[in-house]
């Protein structure tokens, strides 16, 4: 009962009943009042023992704090009134009691406080938290478990400094073999995990060997690309064989045989003619899109179809007819005057055109009619006109045949505003000739320089332009028909060749971006063909054969640090230059068929596996090895502080 109780019992005694309580005598006090006196004085009924109170917090703080949280706490309870020493000796009591009740569950707490230093400095740290060689990793452990094991016998003492001191260098001894001892336990663990992971990975997830991604990753880094330009170049139809950089490696596999050099030589033996196709397939889309592959005889042919149709416009409007005025007969008459030899020319135009006799004689420079012409009839005159006209040019007399040009074109214009059907016909005749003409200068493009088609090209109609596109076309076709297809694709590339620029000027500039690509493509499969297939091994390429397979990982180092003889013994030869047969024939054919694939996300898979395996075995390392830097410093600071008397 409490001691309140007790006082509200005595408050009903009486001054002689309590003088008589005081001296003892019972029996001068009421049986009720000495019955409530005996039951305030009784002791309180104990609970019970059971389990003791849970200390997990403050488990968790001593580990911490390297056995100094109950200090601290109860120097924090004697600035609240409590008295220091009777605080600290009641947590330590309650410590004590809660780890004989629950032993396990004290240690881990307490453990878990003192590796929770360990791994935040691994993640706050960032590199630091990555793996480092296992002699460092075991040198560091015996210096931090020193350290540790130190303070914490110093935290877990009790008394002044001096007494606490003798607690160091014991705490320091422990710590200096419990750290390494810790780590090497916790790396082999973490280690194991990590290859049941890894076998895991690559037995049900579809990787390839070990040896296979270490060399597609060296080969990857020595290409100067990162893996998102490789995946991207991939996609965009090249290999990664056809990297300039890493054409002396590939050729170095194709040289040594096997199932490699057979991948190797297949692929390369037939890209260069399907991506020069495809290049030809897209060039002809742009400069040809329309008819026969064969250009030369579709424009034959396209050119027989306007003739016929030409003939037909021209006929219509002789039908329709004009007026044959006296300007019109005066210009043909200053043309024979001029050159009166052309008036047997144009008898013989008019007889092989219309299959009639002539309608006019010209005798000592005077002209008689046979009949009245028409506007037909002046039309042939005029068309005889200008063929003497050219052919006076032609033969060096520039006088008569700017005289008579002058009188033609006199001519021209009075048919064409006598006869709107015959100026129509003959526009439309002007064009096709153009065309024609324009085919003919495309097919001699390459005959010229990059800066004479600039020029003729830029001053042409835009039917024009279609057709010297095609003229170019059929030139190229008939090259690429010859010992110079090789070498085409690579000249249409470079921009500073002739042929590249020509390319550049006259292909439709909305489409030559994707042209291009396809080009470089196919200029660089060339080239890898070329330099890979061909020739004879260089130095280059025997050193490049001594390095396949010669990348060493960072599991080799590891497992050859942890005292692997067999690794050991292959990070050694590498490290000398020596060729180790790390290569099976499979892994390098698996190596060759990854640099010659197409398919971007074969490629990407090779380069970075991103499954959620992988995502799991990188998790698992990255965990082991804080565990490993944190759990020897949790061993040690519990071992310095319970194995170490009071």
């Amino acid at each position: 009962m409490a001691q309140t109780d007790l006082q509200q019992v005595l408050d009903t005694f009486t001054v002689e009943e309590l003088q008589a309580l005081k001296a003892g005598n019972n029996n001068a006090i009421p049986l009720p009042k000495l019955q409530a006196v005996q039951a305030a004085l009784a002791p309180a009924p104990q609970a019970p023992q059971g389990e003791a109170p849970s200390q997990k917090l403050r488990s968790l703080a001593q580990g911490l704090t390297f056995g100094s949280s109950d200090e601290f706490e109860a120097y924090l309870q004697s600035l609240a009134g409590v008295p220091y020493d009777t605080a600290v000796a009641d947590i330590r009591s309650k410590l004590e009691a809660y780890r004989k009740d629950s032993p396990y569950e004290a240690l881990a707490y307490e453990a878990g406080g003192a590796i929770l230093p360990a791994i935040a400095a691994t993640t706050l740290t960032g590199g630091a938290a990555a793996p480092v060689a296992l002699p460092a990793l075991m040198a560091r452990a015996a210096g931090v478990g020193a350290l540790q094991g130190g303070l914490t016998g110093f935290g877990t003492g009790e008394g002044d400094f001096f007494e606490r001191s003798g607690r160091v260098v014991p705490g320091m001894a422990v710590g200096t073999i419990a750290g390494p001892v810790g780590t090497t336990l916790l790396t082999g663990g973490g280690a194991v995990a990590n290859k049941l992971i890894d076998f895991t990975r690559r037995t049900i997830g579809g990787r390839g060997a070990k040896a296979v991604e270490t060399e597609i990753q060296r080969l990857a880094t020595e290409s100067g690309l990162t893996t998102d330009e490789i995946v991207d170049r991939v996609a965009k139809g090249e290999i990664m064989a056809e990297n300039a950089t890493l054409q002396s490696m590939v050729r170095a596999m194709y040289t040594q045989g096997g199932p490699a050099s057979a991948t190797i030589g297949k692929a390369l033996t037939t890209r260069p003619n399907i991506m020069r196709d495809e290049a030809m397939k897209q060039m002809r889309a742009g400069l040809a899109p329309t008819g026969d592959k064969n250009i030369l005889r579709q424009y034959k042919m396209n050119e027989a179809d306007i003739k016929v149709a030409e003939n037909a416009m021209y006929t219509a409007a002789f039908e329709k007819g004009g007026v044959v005025d006296k300007p019109m007969l005066d210009a043909f008459s200053a043309a024979l005057q001029r050159a009166p030899q052309a008036a047997t020319k144009i008898n013989e135009l008019y007889r092989a055109t219309t299959g009639k006799a002539p309608f006019f004689t010209f005798k000592d420079g005077n002209i008689e009619y046979s009949r009245t012409p028409n506007i037909e009839d002046m039309e042939i005159v005029r068309r005889g006109i200008q063929d003497e006209a050219n052919k006076a040019f032609s033969q060096g007399a520039g006088g008569v045949g700017s005289a008579l040009k002058d009188v033609e074109l006199q001519l021209r214009n009075s048919l064409d505003q006598s006869s709107k059907a015959l100026a129509g016909a003959r526009q439309t005749a002007a064009q096709t000739r153009s065309a024609r003409d324009a085919f003919q200068e495309g097919r001699k493009a390459f005959t010229k320089s990059a800066d004479e088609v600039a020029v003729e090209f830029e001053s042409m109609s835009p039917a024009a332009k279609q057709a010297y596109r095609s003229g170019l076309m059929d030139a190229t076709r008939t090259r690429m028909a010859t010992g110079s297809r090789k070498s085409m694709m690579g000249r249409f590339a470079d921009e500073n060749l002739k042929e590249g620029q020509i390319l550049r000027n006259v292909f439709p500039q909305d489409q030559l971006d994707n042209l291009l690509g396809s080009v470089n493509v196919a200029a660089g499969s060339q080239r890898a063909a070329t330099g890979i297939l061909g020739g004879s091994p260089t130095a280059a390429n025997l050193q490049q054969g001594q390095r396949i397979g010669m990348n060493i990982s960072p599991e080799e180092v590891t497992s050859a640090l942890s005292g692997n003889v067999m690794s050991g013994y292959r990070v050694l030869r590498k490290l000398v230059g020596q060729n180790t047969g790390n290569l099976t024939d499979a892994q390098s054919d698996q190596i060759a068929r990854i640099l010659v694939s197409q398919n971007p996300q074969v490629v990407r898979n090779a380069l970075v596996d991103e499954s959620a395996m992988a995502a799991l075995q990188d998790t698992i390392k990255r965990l082991s090895y804080k565990v490993a830097v944190g759990a020897p410093g949790a061993i040690t600071q519990i071992g310095a502080g319970r194995l170490q008397p009071k």
